[in-house]
């Protein structure tokens, strides 16, 4: 059912997870990639980085790990091909980065404190996608 609901969707938003240890294994099924890289013109990512610093978590240890930049560069280089934005925060210093990868880069407000601030970065994120 993932991928049919990735063919039916109006929108795809990655969510600003770890990109190698929870969003690549998914990535990985080759099924979901193709359907992914189909509606790749309908789907953007939230970077989980911030000045190459994660968030939360060990992301920026576990990009370095499979060799990729652990910085918006690096998110939207795992993601090459299957989106078409990648929604950075407006503190990242190293966004341009990601932009010179063909990549649109829309930067807001990406920490999420509490519920308010969870709805305005969904909000923001289908006004980019075009989307409600």
């Amino acid at each position: 059912g993932a991928v049919e609901a990735l063919e039916r969707a109006d929108g795809i938003i990655i969510g600003p997870s770890n990109p190698i240890s929870s969003i690549l294994p998914i990535i990985s099924i080759r099924e979901l990639k193709k359907a992914l890289q189909q509606r790749r013109d309908r789907a953007i990512a939230i970077s989980p980085l911030i000045n190459r610093t994660p968030v939360s978590g060990p992301a920026d240890r576990f990009m370095e790990a499979r060799d990729f930049s652990p910085d918006s560069a690096g998110v939207a280089t795992v993601y090459k091909g299957l989106i078409s934005g990648l929604i950075v925060d407006e503190r990242d210093r190293d966004w341009e980065r990601a932009r010179a990868l063909g990549i649109n880069c829309y930067r807001t407000d990406t920490i999420m404190k509490g519920l308010e601030e969870k709805r305005a970065l969904a909000r923001f994120a289908l006004r980019m996608l075009g989307v409600g």
